[in-house]
């Protein structure tokens, strides 16, 4: 993704109903190598991510199980598609593969 690249951004709002594309206090951003982008949404308890095309999925919810997270922060990326996500007092690590959610 380039700088320039534009996302769509009259679709999302800032508010916290917890509908796909609403943000609730977002923070961390990062774009992988297809150009989706992942975006921290602290208040909601996940994490957005949100593709080239405008399609929206999330991953997480409240809590401090596996694949729930506590306010997250932001959000890292490396180069096999481990997704690194700070929350407030730990970092916690997914793994996103092709058929979904890995560990």
């Amino acid at each position: 993704m380039t700088a320039s690249k534009d996302f769509d951004t009259a679709r999302f709002e800032v508010i916290g109903n917890n509908t796909l594309g609403e943000f609730n206090r977002p923070s961390g951003v990062a774009v992988d190598n297809k150009d989706n982008l992942y975006v921290a949404d602290t208040g909601n308890n996940r994490i957005q991510i949100i593709d080239s095309k405008g399609n929206i999925t999330s991953i997480g919810k409240q809590g401090s199980s596996l694949g729930e997270f506590n306010r997250p922060v932001g959000v890292a990326l490396d180069n096999k598609g481990t997704i690194y996500v700070a929350v407030i007092k730990s970092i916690v690590t997914f793994q996103i593969k092709s058929d979904g959610l890995g560990g």
